[in-house]
């Protein structure tokens, strides 16, 4: 029997992928996800880069075309900054908004952007619970890993993001700049 370059191509577009995960019949997906900043720095006055001083836990709702995907985002980011006495300023922001992706390399790549505006749920030491800000979120790259045995769920890792949270943009700005590195977890429904 010869198998042919057409007949591997029918058995890719009969599974979905060539490692036989099961093409998704439903445009729609959500997605969960861990974050974990790397490297932050703060507006703070001394403006120095602190190691893991950020945690975002998010969720999604994905819509996808043939390789363009709009999203709505949600998040909860969480950070700290080092006061001048060594105590610790905790902050807490729920983020809201919409993002546009590219998915290409067959599904396991993919890169995204997100923008929306973002509430200050835990104040820090001079501002106040309540205010609203706005939150850039900038995924270059994800790698994406579909599971065989659980037809339309997807794992992924992104090793490196970048995202901006102002939940204060009056008087003195509360600025964020995180670079992340993140895990989710997706499910077509």
């Amino acid at each position: 029997m010869t198998v042919t370059a057409a007949d591997g191509a029918e058995a890719v577009a009969a599974n979905g992928t060539a490692t036989g995960a099961p093409a998704s019949s439903s445009p729609w997906s959500w997605q969960a996800d861990l974050g974990l900043t790397l490297f932050s720095r703060s507006s703070t006055t001394d403006g120095t880069i602190k190691l893991a001083r950020a945690q975002a836990i998010g969720a999604s709702v994905d819509r996808r075309g043939e390789h363009v995907h709009v999203f709505i985002r949600g998040e909860v980011n969480s950070w700290r900054d080092q006061r001048s006495d060594g105590s610790s300023d905790f902050v807490l922001t729920f983020g809201l908004g919409l993002g546009l992706g590219l998915h290409y390399a067959g599904g396991r790549l993919r890169s995204s952007v997100a923008a929306g505006a973002t509430l200050l749920a835990l104040p820090s030491d001079v501002d106040e619970a309540g205010t609203f800000g706005a939150f850039a979120d900038v995924r270059p790259v994800a790698f994406v890993w579909p599971l065989a045995q659980l037809a339309g769920t997807r794992i992924g890792l992104v090793p490196l993001s970048l995202t901006l949270s102002i939940p204060v943009v009056t008087g003195i700005p509360l600025v964020s700049i995180q670079y992340r590195t993140s895990v989710f977890a997706e499910r077509d429904f």
